[in-house]
């Protein structure tokens, strides 16, 4: 029984990630997926209504035969439907104005595009992205204009051993909070932190990584550890085809989920450490060492998201955080602040320094589809030491976005 559940619910997640595929053969075997979903789920009812009754064993029988032969067909789906090559993706529209003088404009920012598929214990998954409507006209073999950005953000396959250890090996993005959910579809607001923007932490990298999690019961919920470790091309230019050193870049990730109950939903922290090498205009292999703390807290419809980093790189410290508080004031509604700030005197990978305060609102009308707009105010790091500067003159602004996940 418990098999016949479990295969059930993997198949009903697998329908639900993909039920906006446009492929009328997928969408045919997800349609016979749902139906023989429902004949199992009956005849599971019916078994589990004749065993509180104490029903003749014959006719149980007889009814296990019909759910194994059921289970049988479910079996033959389910190789069919990890067949099929997945789908999926995201396109985000922004508008963005404030007093500075860049003037306020609309942004096509992101159109990315996701191909996954899955064959037994192993997973292929690819993510392309177009940034800011990439446009290029040419003659001959010439390009006379290029603008936007087009770029692979992930491109991984990994082998799914069991829970405790996975391997992935390929293009991926860094294990940080937001790094991991950074997707238009999943967050709060439409800019990013500016210690993330920042990137205290590298974005990406190329290497191996091995994951896994183990947990225990405690009462109704269960106290959760999950590690990541991971070797990887220091952050050189052409890090995705070669190294400058033998040495190569290293980095873990230890999470605990607490256990929630009652009114308390979500408790989990982690920490990230990573040590490697940087080049870029200024330096050759300089050391760069970053380590991090994060937390995610819902409790009843309040939330709370922070993260902290501090790193050295180039002889200089740097260090940032964000700090999210949040309400959920319908299940389709909700209001967040946000206090960011990223301390960085000689910024090595971009971004906005100094504080910023942001103050929005998110609407999902259904889970893929986000509508965000928010206020912010950005305080330049420097304007304590000379204010008049016009460089270092607050900024108010307001940004406003259209996510569609599909």
């Amino acid at each position: 029984m418990k098999r016949i559940l479990s295969s059930v619910i993997v198949l009903s997640l697998a329908m639900g990630g993909t039920a906006l595929a446009q492929q009328d053969e997928l969408a045919a075997v997800k349609a016979e997926l749902l139906r023989q979903q429902e004949i199992v789920a009956g005849l599971m009812k019916k078994v589990e209504e004749l065993e509180s009754k104490q029903t003749a064993v014959p006719v149980r029988e007889d009814l296990q035969q019909e759910v194994d032969s059921q289970q049988e067909r479910l079996n033959s789906l389910d190789e069919q439907f990890l067949s099929k090559a997945n789908l999926t993706g995201y396109y985000a529209l922004e508008y963005i104005n404030s007093d500075a003088p860049v003037a306020g404009a609309f942004r096509q920012h992101f159109l990315s595009f996701f191909v996954s598929k899955q064959i037994n214990h192993w997973t292929f998954f690819s993510e392309t992205e177009f940034e800011y409507a990439p446009h290029f006209d040419g003659s001959a073999r010439e390009v006379e204009t290029a603008d936007g950005e087009i770029k692979v953000e992930n491109a991984w396959m990994e082998y799914n051993h069991n829970r405790h250890v996975n391997v992935r090996v390929g293009k991926q993005l860094f294990p940080q909070y937001y790094q991991t959910y950074h997707y238009p579809s999943l967050t709060f607001s439409t800019q990013r932190p500016i210690n993330v923007e920042g990137t205290l932490f590298p974005r990406e990298f190329v290497g191996a990584m091995i994951y896994g999690s183990a947990s225990a019961p405690v009462g109704a919920s269960e106290l959760a550890v999950g590690y990541k470790l991971y070797v990887a091309n220091n952050q050189v230019p052409d890090f995705g085809r070669k190294d400058q050193t033998d040495s190569k870049a290293l980095g873990a990730k230890l999470q605990f989920q607490f256990p929630a109950a009652g009114r308390l939903k979500k408790f989990d922290v982690a920490a990230d450490v990573y040590r490697g090498k940087l080049t870029n205009e200024e330096a050759k292999l300089a050391s760069d060492t970053v380590w991090g703390l994060d937390t995610q807290i819902e409790l009843d419809r309040f939330l709370l998201f922070g993260e902290y980093a501090r790193g050295s790189s180039l002889g200089t410290e740097r260090y940032g955080y964000y700090l999210q508080p949040g309400i959920r004031l319908t299940p389709q509604w909700v209001a967040f602040y946000r206090n960011e700030r990223l301390d960085d005197p000689q910024p090595i990978r971009g971004g906005t320094v100094g504080t910023r305060h942001v103050t929005g609102i998110n609407f999902r009308p259904v889970p893929q589809i986000s509508f965000k707009g928010e206020y912010f105010r950005t305080l330049p790091r420097l304007r304590v030491l000379s204010p008049s500067d016009p460089k270092n003159q607050p900024t108010n602004g307001f940004a406003t976005s259209l996510v569609f996940f599909f």
